[in-house]
């Protein structure tokens, strides 16, 4: 359906979606997931992926918003203009020997619920559209949503176990793969997480 192959660490990141989102039982509703992805590492195209496979457990309406006006252009031909050498899916776009179409609309009430339909704004209009002031919106968004750091220390937590329970990898060598320069903030951050230190955890699942 896509028409790009997925390098490694997107197939990674499919994974750890699927496992978010239907496998873990410790899952709290509703569900904030984020994508930690670098500029260039193809965010766009994960998104994509999501929202095909959202479509397969019977979600229909999507909102994507974001402050720039120009990030909307690009994606909307990413999503929209099957002529754009930046367009994401095949020619035909058929899941379970469905043909399906993806659309723009501005509101979902009088939208097609066979199609996968996406509302694009930025947050200045969603925020006008709900009635209330951009800055009123960031306060609700952060007032139902769990912080940046927290969701990342949380992904960083449960990488770091992975690695150092299932995959028993030195704690030199997972400190670098969760992103710490050195393996004593590591250890510090991780003893924050649960309480014990990487070794004292291992210990007692081992």
């Amino acid at each position: 359906i896509l028409i790009s192959s997925l390098r490694p660490y997107q197939n990674e990141a499919f994974s750890r979606f699927n496992f978010a989102l239907n496998q873990d039982n410790q899952r709290k509703k509703p569900t904030q997931l984020l994508f930690h992805m670098a500029t260039g590492s193809g965010k766009t195209l994960v998104m994509a992926g999501v929202i095909l496979d959202l479509y397969e457990q019977g979600y229909r309406n999507f909102i994507f918003f974001v402050n720039s006006s120009n990030i909307i252009e690009k994606t909307k031909d990413n999503f929209l203009n099957s002529l754009s050498s930046k367009y994401l899916f095949n020619e035909t776009l058929s899941i379970a020997d469905k043909q399906i179409t993806i659309k723009e609309v501005d509101n979902f009430e009088t939208a097609n619920q066979e199609d996968i339909n996406i509302v694009f704004s930025t947050i200045q209009e969603l925020a006008e559209e709900l009635g209330m002031s951009a800055q009123t919106l960031h306060r609700r968004l952060k007032e139902s949503a769990t912080s940046y750091q927290k969701i990342k220390d949380n992904l960083r937590r449960n990488l770091a176990i992975t690695k150092l329970v299932h995959e028993r990898l030195p704690v030199e060598q997972v400190s670098e793969a969760v992103g710490f320069s050195e393996s004593r903030s590591f250890t510090r951050a991780f003893k924050h997480w649960t309480g014990l230190s990487p070794r004292e955890y291992c210990k007692q699942n081992s």
